[in-house]
């Protein structure tokens, strides 16, 4: 069989099982739920929709590291990685909201059986035309604190995109819940991860080596 065939059998299975999956090694395999103005171009996501990823974290007790970059479209404009979740009607995940303001964002992290909390401001992370570039690390290891690290990786000069980060370690880390002293109270019961967009394009999701030991 060839490949040209191959590749137009594995589109038509992802069609009639009712997925999206762009040809594209920046964003990771994907189902879609509640999806109301999800559209694709090229390989980026773009609209409102809740994503879950198809490949599971190594395990539910485990370092996971995640590259998000984009760009937020409007004023109600938002991003949420869910982390250690089964699904998204059983609210048993890491969840961290982005939610711009001006060139900022503020981050917000709730954990299963506890509300948000308002956990820090990463400056300079938004660009004028809404883009963000973000690294975020997750340690859930059941005999340990969890810990959140997050790097803006788009440093910005006046609001336009100037350059990455040099290094990305636990010391450049823009926000580090541990290093902090903030205690998150539970942890995640699922071994996925996922994003929620609001009007929002996704040019990135996906999984890299850790940075943090």
């Amino acid at each position: 069989m060839s490949p040209h065939l191959n590749s137009l059998i594995l589109t038509l299975f992802f069609i009639l099982q009712g997925c999206v999956d762009p040809p594209s090694n920046q964003i990771e395999p994907y189902e879609v739920y509640d999806s109301s103005t999800l559209t694709t171009h090229t390989s980026d996501l773009s609209g409102t929709a809740k994503i879950r990823f198809t490949r599971p974290l190594f395990q539910t007790q485990s370092a996971s590291h995640f590259h998000l970059s984009g760009r937020f479209v409007g004023q109600a404009s938002q991003l949420t990685l869910i982390s250690n979740f089964t699904g998204f009607d059983d609210d048993d995940g890491v969840v961290i909201e982005f939610i711009p303001q001006d060139h900022s964002m503020n981050v917000f992290i709730s954990t299963p059986g506890y509300s948000k909390q308002v956990n820090g401001v990463i400056a300079d992370s938004v660009a004028v035309d809404g883009t963000f570039d973000l690294h975020i690390e997750i340690h859930h290891f059941f005999d340990q604190p969890l810990g959140v690290f997050i790097w803006n990786n788009q440093i910005l000069n006046h609001g336009s995109t100037f350059h990455k980060k040099a290094t990305l370690n636990a010391a450049s880390a823009d926000l580090d819940t541990v290093g902090m002293g903030m205690t998150l109270r539970s942890y995640g019961r699922g071994n996925y991860w996922g994003i929620s967009l609001d009007n929002a394009v996704i040019h990135t999701a996906k999984r890299g080596v850790r940075y943090v030991d």
